[in-house]
């Protein structure tokens, strides 16, 4: 009977060592890990604290919103995402030794064709309008300087100076070179043949690349 007593006695001893001993509770290696993850959220959580607030972007000027209206829309239209050159440009006329000037607009349909329209103005008399295609075939020097040389072919109609002539169909065809001296800014000279015109017609001038 003893002996009963004395084996009952030591199973209560192991069954509470076990209880208080981190080793053999088997709560225990849980409850640490569930300490320790608490612990490590509160450090993430404390560093994001600490951290500097993100810098703010500030939004992009948009010129046709401040301009508004329709002045506003083609501007946004030129400056933003557009596939337009502007270009101003002097002109000498071999034939008529008159000088003159004119301004062109061309839309960008690949880095090879451009077309679009323009208007010549030569000797304080002749008007004329026309529209035209260009095929060009840039590369570069070095590769730093960006040349272009380029051909074009239009259809045009003098509005006045040509007297019994204006309203007729005038062919153009030309050649010429233009050179990038900026992203977004060039120069070209180009030598001309206008059907009906005697000699030949020399334009020279600036390219500006608009949203490209």
């Amino acid at each position: 009977m003893k002996q009963l007593l004395a084996i009952i006695g030591l199973l209560a001893m192991l069954a509470t060592a076990q209880a208080q001993h981190p080793l053999l509770n088997q709560e225990a290696p849980e409850a640490a890990v569930n300490a320790r993850k608490a612990a490590l959220e509160n450090e993430a959580a404390l560093s994001a604290q600490s951290l500097p607030p993100a810098p703010e972007i500030p939004p992009q000027p948009n010129l046709g919103a401040v301009v508004g209206g329709p002045a506003g829309e083609v501007l946004q239209f030129l400056t933003v995402g557009s596939n337009w050159i502007v270009a101003p440009y002097a002109i000498y006329d071999a034939g008529t030794k008159k000088t003159g000037g004119g301004v062109a607009g061309l839309y960008r349909v690949s880095d090879f064709v451009y077309t679009g329209l323009r208007l010549d103005y030569i000797g304080k008399e002749l008007w004329m309008p026309s529209c035209q295609v260009q095929l060009q075939a840039p590369f570069r020097i070095m590769q730093k300087v960006e040349v272009i040389p380029f051909v074009t072919a239009g259809l045009a109609t003098p509005l006045s100076g040509k007297g019994a002539d204006n309203g007729s169909a005038v062919g153009i065809f030309g050649a010429g070179l233009a050179m990038k001296v900026s992203k977004n800014v060039g120069v070209f000279y180009e030598v001309e043949e206008w059907t009906g015109f005697k000699g030949n017609q020399h334009r020279g001038g600036v390219y500006f690349k608009m949203g490209f």
